[in-house]
């Protein structure tokens, strides 16, 4: 009986260690793939749902996603382009600036130009031959008494914050219907809820977003491409400080608008961090099932919103 204990064990340790030599060799050729690719080791494959179904045996097979991010360069939209770029994701930066990570491809565009989104998403298209992530996040600022504001801000406000967010869905969308997947995510304002003085134009903009989503959604959800809002609010960026801010002398409203917008400076400046964000918008990107269509950023925002609802109409 002891004999047979002990001839038990030993075939174990036997079963045991071919399991861990196996274990090594798949993990040696996963890196030996990986850095093929150029990719470094540390980099986690992309998800499994993008695996090719005639390779999902293979280990060392994944495809990239190519992820397409506007106004990319800092902020929001920098921080979110770095998480993806961690996970050898392919990401691609549509801005006037180029960022400061050489992981992110950039191309120079003009939001508010219709045509230059348009050309832009022809270029990664023809190069990459697909994409699968559009996060819209570009987004301009402005401030200030409405009588007062120049009709040329209000237009570059509504231009990049709404016609660009359109547009980009539009020239993605015929690319992911043909592949039969593929998520928007449009980054809203949490404050578009419940407006403030002196903030009109923007909050109107990213409402028109919110509101242009849902509808949206409902046109592409048959066609498998998924569509999501998030709300942010309170992020401390250099949105603040590039906020196009409209002065005014007149006493009914230069003290009134100081105090105003200057609560909301000090609130964005206290806020949380971009990454933050970026955490959400990634992880988003990689379920299967999605519990809600506007998604709302940090727990004091959902409830700000939940009660924002039953509080009463100024």
């Amino acid at each position: 009986m002891e004999d047979k204990v002990n001839l038990d064990k030993s075939q174990y340790t036997k079963v045991s260690t071919k399991r861990s030599k196996d274990l090594d060799d798949a993990l040696c050729a996963l890196e030996e793939r990986l850095n093929t690719d150029g990719v470094k080791p540390a980099h986690a494959p992309a998800r499994k749902e993008n695996v090719n179904p005639d390779m999902f045996d293979d280990p060392t097979s994944w495809q990239k996603r190519v992820i397409v991010i506007t106004g990319a360069s800092s902020g929001i939209g920098f921080a979110t382009a770095h998480r993806f770029s961690l996970y050898a994701d392919i990401v691609y930066n549509l801005c006037r600036e180029k960022g400061e990570d050489e992981n992110i491809n950039f191309i120079e565009t003009d939001v508010s130009n219709p045509e230059s989104i348009k050309e832009a998403i022809r270029q990664i298209y023809h190069k990459e031959g697909q994409i699968d992530v559009l996060i819209n996040n570009a987004g301009v600022g402005i401030s200030g008494a409405t009588e007062e504001l120049l009709t040329t801000d209000i237009t570059k406000t509504i231009n990049t914050n709404l016609l660009g967010t359109i547009v980009a869905c539009q020239a993605v969308t015929p690319i992911m219907r043909e592949a039969r997947r593929g998520m928007i995510v449009n980054v809203s304002c949490l404050g578009a809820s419940y407006p403030t003085a002196f903030t009109g134009i923007y909050t109107a903009t990213k409402k028109a977003v919110e509101t242009f989503s849902a509808s949206l959604r409902k046109e592409l959800a048959p066609l498998k491409i998924k569509v999501l809002t998030v709300l942010a609010a309170n992020v401390k960026t250099n949105f603040t400080e590039n906020r196009i801010k409209q002065e005014s002398n007149n006493r009914v409203y230069k003290y009134r608008m100081s105090s105003t917008i200057g609560q909301i400076e000090l609130a964005e400046q206290n806020g949380i961090s971009p990454g933050i964000v970026a955490e959400v918008i990634y992880k988003l990107t990689n379920r299967k099932i999605l519990f809600g269509s506007v998604i709302t950023v940090g727990f004091k925002n959902k409830l700000k919103l939940f009660f924002n609802r039953f509080a009463p109409r100024q």
